[in-house]
């Protein structure tokens, strides 16, 4: 998941996106269709890697806050309940007035990972999401009725690219790490989680939680999105955008994706460039979008001040790493910009950048 590796991997991501847009009614649309969902399933596997090197580096903190559990399996409800009837599964609820402090949006990542892979396994039978409360902590549990895990299995499932049933490596059976990231998370609460299983009758996997957790720590944000919408929306016309990146593919890969949705995309591939076009453009950038790691040692952090310095504004800026070495990982969030990771999901891309420009311009 290093850097080298996800520069290509970016490119060929917002390349192929733009491809199936512009085949249209072509027939290789199919085609291109093919090369974004083999392109997706890279993406997902790199990403899984750096949300461990996230929570690694500690740029994942918990938000806690109040929350009735009740309220947490209401979600869970309507997230799950409509594919767990297509598969003519009885998914069942229960829980009682319990509060817990906690980060909401943690737990229900962990939940729904156990809910995912219930589904996927239970056949036609039953599940069941229960909450027991212990003394001072609360237990989260997902029990299903499917064909059960083999003793031999049950000490390593939370253990990275561990897939107990996928041989082949099949990607479409998932990537055998999201249960890794689950137990890190856990971790984050201040708790654990843990799995019993009867082969042939069903397992059951849980999130043991305190119930009051530490005060609450600052969370950084990655600007990630998935509606696509148009980046000039609320200024009144199609935004400009400086492009700062030492990769020329990744460069005019992003060029071809937003080209559409803007009114000038100027393209450098190095600091100096970027200043001279910052000074030579009297009408101004609506917004930048720059590597974190740059040419000649220089990073997007340190250019990007310089670059607002010389527009006499802060123009809003997205950075965009493939880095996953936790120091730099902190430097990212620690800057204070938007920082997204490569491989940039396209339609994430284009939402960050219509939301930060909306923002700048009150809208």
């Amino acid at each position: 998941a290093s850097h080298d590796l996800r520069q290509p991997v970016h490119a060929l991501a917002l390349f192929s996106r733009s491809l199936q847009r512009d085949l249209a009614g072509h027939p290789l649309q199919p085609v291109a269709g093919r090369v974004v969902q083999a392109t997706d399933a890279v993406s997902r596997l790199l990403n899984a890697m750096l949300d461990i090197s996230r929570i690694d580096a500690g740029a994942v903190q918990p938000q806690p806050s109040e929350v009735a559990v009740d309220q947490i399996f209401l979600r869970l409800a309507q997230m799950f309940e409509p594919r767990a009837n297509e598969a003519g599964i009885e998914l069942r609820f229960h829980t009682g007035p319990e509060l817990v402090t906690t980060d909401t949006e943690l737990v229900l990542r962990i939940l729904s990972n156990f809910l995912d892979n219930a589904i996927k396994y239970s056949g036609r039978g039953r599940i069941l999401v229960s909450a027991r409360v212990r003394n001072d902590r609360v237990r989260l549990a997902v029990w299903d009725s499917g064909r059960g895990i083999a003793a031999e299995h049950l000490e390593h499932v939370f253990d990275e690219f561990y897939q107990v049933d996928n041989p082949q490596r099949d990607v479409s059976h998932g990537l055998g790490i999201g249960l890794a990231i689950v137990k890190r998370l856990a971790r984050l609460l201040g708790g654990e989680v843990g799995v019993r299983s009867v082969t042939g009758r069903g397992s059951v996997f849980w999130l043991d939680l305190p119930r009051h957790a530490p005060a609450p720590l600052a969370r950084a944000t990655d600007g990630a999105a998935t509606a696509e919408l148009p980046p000039g929306a609320g200024t009144g016309r199609t935004p400009r955008v400086l492009l700062l990146d030492d990769e020329a593919s990744v460069g005019e890969a992003i060029r071809l994706w937003l080209a559409p949705h803007c009114e000038r995309i100027a393209i450098t591939q190095s600091v100096a460039a970027a200043r001279a076009l910052v000074q030579a453009s009297p009408e101004g950038f609506d917004a930048f979008i720059v590597d974190l790691r740059l040419a000649d040692a220089q990073n997007g952090i340190e250019a990007t001040a310089e670059l607002r310095a010389l527009a006499g504004r802060s123009v809003p800026t997205i950075l965009v790493t493939g880095d996953t070495d936790p120091a730099r990982v902190r430097a990212a969030y620690a800057s204070g910009l938007t920082v997204m990771f490569k491989p940039v999901q396209p339609e994430a891309l284009l939402q960050a950048l219509h939301t930060l420009i909306g923002n700048a311009h009150g809208a």
